[in-house]
């Protein structure tokens, strides 16, 4: 569920566009696995914080690209959306509050871009 918010935020920005969508889903699926209440879960808890190797392996990417993303997901879910029309779009952050979604955006903290170097 955490990857599905973060992935639904990016398309409220205009600024994600620039990226390719496999990259900004490794983004945000490095993010889900990173974020300290699905972590505290794990009950192997053996996983490292960071990027995972495979994600690199299978998409690709390098870790500096991978790691760019996260830093601009990272900043944007912190901020409110609000349109040129001063609307606010909340629909996203509403429906990821729901017990469906075990509440993402409001229980969960997002992960420390520290965390992932």
């Amino acid at each position: 569920a955490a990857a599905n918010y973060y992935m639904e935020r990016t398309l409220q920005e205009y600024e994600f566009i620039a990226y390719r969508q496999s990259l900004v889903a490794a983004a945000a699926v490095c993010l889900a696995l990173n974020n300290p209440h699905i972590r505290a879960a794990d009950r192997k808890g053996k996983r490292k914080l960071g990027i995972p190797e495979s994600l690199l392996k299978y998409t690709g990417y390098t870790k500096d690209e991978v790691f760019a993303v996260c830093e601009r997901i990272i900043d944007s879910i912190g901020q409110e959306v609000v349109t040129a029309s001063d609307r606010r779009l909340v629909a996203v952050k509403r429906k990821f509050d729901s017990r469906k979604y075990f509440h993402v955006s409001s229980e969960f903290i997002d992960p420390e871009i520290r965390d992932l170097l």
